[in-house]
C-alpha cells in the first residue's frame, strides 16, 4: 500500500453536527472519510469497504456502539479492523471494562480537540500503511515461492520422468556432453538396454500396467546397476547408463550381464509375473561417436542388431547401418505391401513318426519385396508387431491358408494346417468372430486351422487369453503351444486352455544327441502331454539320429529340414497327392 492511496476510516455517530467536525479536522490527511449515522448503517459499510480505523460513537439509538463493535469483531475480515470510541463521557467513569470486552482499543471524548484526533487518526493510519506493506510483501514472497516451486518443477519434468523416477532422456543428453567434455581423448562407454516385452505388456494388459512395468523395472535396474555409474530412462521401451570415463568394453559387457541375469527374475505386477528380458547396445566414445546424439543412435543401432540376431549384447560397428537403414526402408513400405499383397506363404510338412504320412502342414509368411527378392518373416515380423500392422498381416496368412485348405479340399487332398498368432492376435477379442467370418467364406471345416501360440503369451494375461481361446475352440479351431518348454507354464495349466498339441521348442531338440538334459527334458514333455491326451511336435529335426530318437521316445509328429524345408504351394501339392511316403529313416 502507497502513501498517496487514499485510505478508508469510518465516523460513525447518530449526530450529523459531530459527523462534519470530525470529517472537518481530518481534512488534510488525504483519507476517504465514510459516514454512517446509525450502527446498523456501520454494518453495512464495513460489509462494503475495508477501514484503517473506525470512530464510533458510544451512545447511538437502538444499536449502541458497544453492540456493534461486537459485531464488527465477529467477522473475520474485520475482525483486527481498530475502533475507538467517541464519548462524551470520562472515559474513566464509563463501564471501561464493557467498552474494551466489545472491541474497542481507545477513547477520544467531547469536546473533541483536534490535534489530539488527528495525532491518533495519523497513527493508526501509518500502523495500517505498515500493515498493507508487510501483507503486500508477503504476498509477494508466497507468489516468488509459488513460482520458483512451478520453475522447479518444471526443470524436474523436463529432466526427470514420473513414472521410472530417473533422470530423462534430457538429462542423458546434457551428461554425455559434460562427459564428453571432461573426457578429451580418453573413452568411456555407453550402455542402451531394451525391454523385449515391453511392447507386448503394452498390447495385452493395457498402458497402465506397461507404465507399472517400467517402475518396476526401473527398481530393478537400481538394484542390479553398478552404483558408480548413471542410470537414465529414455523413453518407451529403453534405459541407459553411462559408464566412468576410462570404463572398458570388458566393463560394459559384464554390466550387462549382471543386469540381464537380474532381470531375468519374474516382476509381480498386479500378480502377474513377467519376465523383463532385456537386449543391449553399446557405443563407445570417442571410437563411435564424438556427440551425444551419435553415441546414443549407434547404441541403439547395435541393440536392434542385437535383437534381430537374437543376442544379448552388441557393440556398434559400421556394418550394422546398413542394417538400420533397410530396417527403416522397410517399415515404410510395409503397409504399402500388405495393400498390394506383396506376400505369400509357404508350408513345411508336419509328419506322423509311426506312418510316414503328412498329418498337417506349418502356414508361414514370405514378403516377395517387389519381385526382387524374398524378405523372411524374422526381417518384417518385428516391424509389424512395433507398427501395430501385424494384426492385418496375421489376417492375410489366415484368408491365404484356409483358402489354400479349400483348394486341397475340392481336389480330395489332406488339408490341415496352423498358422502362428502374436500376443496382440491373440488378445484381440474380434479374432474369433473375423476367424468364423473366414470360415463361413471359405466352407471349409475350422477344424483344420490349428493357431499356434507361446507360453509367454498366456502368462502375460492368462483371463483374456483363456476367454479368447474358449471362443474359438467353440468356434472349432484347434491350438498348439509352440516353442514349449521355454516358459513358465505348466501341463496342467495348458489343459485347461483346451489346448491340443504341444510343440518341443527346436533348442531343446536340436540338442538332444549332444546334451543329456535336453533329452531328459524332451522325454518329460512327451511322457506328461501323453499322459494328459496331448500331441507332441518335435519341431527343428534335422538329423536321422535325432529322427530315431524321438521315434522311440515315441513323439507323435516332426517338422524340420530333415523331413523338407518349407515349400511353395505348387511343391507341396506334390506331396500331399502321394497316397503314401517313404521318408529317409521310417521305412519298414
Amino acid at each position: 500500500m502507497t502513501q498517496d492511496i487514499p485510505i478508508n476510516i469510518l465516523i460513525v455517530d447518530d449526530h450529523p453536527a459531530n459527523r462534519l467536525a470530525m470529517r472537518e479536522i481530518l481534512t488534510n490527511l488525504d483519507l476517504n472519510i465514510i459516514e454512517a449515522e446509525s450502527g446498523r448503517q456501520a454494518l453495512k459499510s464495513v460489509l462494503e469497504n475495508d477501514f484503517a480505523l473506525i470512530l464510533m460513537d458510544v451512545v447511538m439509538p437502538g444499536m449502541d456502539g458497544f453492540e456493534t463493535t461486537r459485531i464488527i469483531r465477529s467477522r473475520q475480515k474485520s475482525q483486527h479492523t481498530p475502533v475507538v470510541f467517541i464519548t462524551a463521557s470520562d472515559p474513566m467513569e464509563l463501564t471501561s471494562k464493557m467498552a474494551y470486552l466489545s472491541g474497542g482499543i481507545d477513547f477520544i471524548t467531547h469536546p473533541i480537540i483536534p490535534e489530539i484526533l488527528r495525532a491518533k487518526v495519523s497513527a493508526f493510519v501509518e500502523l495500517f500503511r505498515h500493515q498493507q506493506t508487510i501483507i503486500t510483501q508477503h504476498h509477494s514472497i508466497l507468489e516468488a515461492h509459488q513460482t520458483l516451486e512451478k520453475q522447479r518443477s518444471e526443470i524436474k519434468r523436463l529432466y526427470h520422468d514420473s513414472i521410472t523416477d530417473l533422470p530423462n532422456r534430457n538429462s542423458l543428453e546434457e551428461a554425455l556432453g559434460k562427459t564428453i567434455e571432461k573426457a578429451g581423448e580418453k573413452h568411456f562407454t555407453f550402455l542402451l538396454i531394451g525391454l523385449n516385452s515391453f511392447q507386448s505388456v503394452n498390447d495385452t494388459l493395457g498402458f497402465h500396467y506397461g507404465d507399472l512395468f517400467l517402475g518396476e523395472v526401473a527398481k530393478a535396474l537400481k538394484k542390479s546397476c553398478n552404483q558408480a555409474y548413471t542410470l537414465f530412462y529414455i523413453g518407451g521401451s529403453k534405459f541407459g547408463i553411462l559408464l566412468d570415463i576410462g570404463s572398458a568394453e570388458k566393463e560394459a559387457e559384464v554390466e550387462a550381464g549382471y543386469i540381464a541375469a537380474f532381470l531375468e527374475k519374474p516382476l509381480s505386477i498386479r500378480d502377474i509375473d513377467i519376465v523383463a528380458a532385456a537386449t543391449f547396445g553399446c557405443a563407445v566414445y570417442p571410437a563411435h561417436g564424438k556427440s551425444a546424439g551419435m553415441l546414443l543412435r549407434r547404441a541403439d543401432v547395435a541393440m536392434q542388431y542385437a535383437l534381430k540376431k537374437g543376442f544379448v549384447l552388441e557393440f556398434y560397428s559400421p556394418s550394422m547401418d546398413q542394417d538400420s537403414e533397410k530396417h527403416l526402408a522397410l517399415t515404410g513400405e510395409l503397409k504399402t505391401a500388405l495393400d498390394n499383397d506383396q506376400f505369400f506363404l509357404v508350408y513345411q510338412p508336419k509328419v506322423g513318426l509311426q506312418t510316414g504320412k503328412i498329418l498337417g502342414v506349418e502356414a508361414l509368411i514370405r514378403w516377395n519385396h517387389h519381385g526382387r527378392e524374398i524378405i523372411p518373416p524374422c526381417d518384417f515380423i518385428p516391424i509389424a508387431e512395433q507398427t501395430g500392422l501385424i494384426t492385418a498381416l496375421t489376417t492375410t496368412v489366415i484368408r491365404k491358408t484356409l483358402q489354400q485348405i479349400r483348394t486341397w479340399s475340392e481336389k480330395g487332398l489332406p488339408s490341415s494346417a496352423s498358422v502362428n498368432l502374436s500376443a496382440r492376435d491373440l488378445m484381440d477379442p474380434t479374432l474369433a468372430g473375423r476367424i468364423q467370418a473366414y470360415v463361413d467364406e471359405t466352407q471349409v471345416s475350422p477344424f483344420s486351422l490349428t493357431l499356434e501360440i507361446t507360453e509367454g503369451m498366456i502368462v502375460s494375461d492368462p483371463v483374456r487369453a483363456r476367454k479368447n481361446i474358449a471362443k474359438l475352440t467353440d468356434c472349432g479351431v484347434r491350438f498348439s503351444i509352440d516353442d514349449f518348454g521355454t516358459g513358465y507354464s505348466s501341463l496342467s495349466y495348458l489343459k485347461e486352455l483346451n489346448v491340443n498339441e504341444v510343440k518341443v521348442d527346436r533348442s531343446f531338440v536340436s540338442d538332444m544327441l549332444t546334451n543329456s538334459n535336453s533329452a531328459s527334458i524332451v522325454c518329460a514333455i512327451i511322457d506328461l502331454a501323453h499322459h494328459m491326451t496331448l500331441a507332441v511336435v518335435a519341431e527343428g529335426v534335422e538329423t536321422k539320429e535325432t529322427l530315431d530318437l524321438l521315434r522311440g521316445l515315441s513323439c507323435d509328429e516332426v517338422q524340420g529340414y530333415y523331413i523338407s524345408r518349407p515349400l511353395p504351394e505348387e511343391e507341396i501339392a506334390r506331396w500331399l497327392e502321394k497316397p503314401s511316403f517313404s521318408i529317409p529313416g521310417l521305412e519298414t
